[in-house]
């Protein structure tokens, strides 16, 4: 077995912490990212971080809808339809309702 030295040992030691602690930063930036950038909720579950959606109910004040002021369906953000959507011809909606008393319709593709 290879002996390593005092000072070789105290590095590797530190080297091994430094590295544990820029993975663990680098998971709590993505966590933290996901809770303010996004629909989501960040619970732990058996002493493990889990990213999850909220659900409608939770979310409902944060939904945003987006709709074309001449077309007949409506998008939320996340989904691609949105992008060919002129941004002069965009209207937006807080909720589906809002969007539905208006005669729109989810899109197929978006959901």
């Amino acid at each position: 077995m290879c002996k390593i030295g005092k000072y070789d040992r105290q590095s590797l030691v530190l080297f091994i912490v430094a590295a544990v602690l820029i993975v663990e930063s680098f998971f709590v930036g993505i966590l933290i990212d996901t809770y303010y950038n996004s629909n989501h909720s960040i619970v732990i579950e058996k002493g493990v971080f889990v990213a999850r959606m909220n659900t409608e109910n939770e979310s409902q004040n944060k939904l945003k809808i987006v709709a074309s002021k001449n077309g007949k369906r409506y998008y939320f953000l996340h989904c691609s339809g949105v992008k060919r959507i002129k941004e002069a011809n965009k209207i937006y909606f807080k909720s589906e309702n809002d969007a539905k008393k208006k005669g729109l319709t989810m899109a197929a593709n978006c959901k």
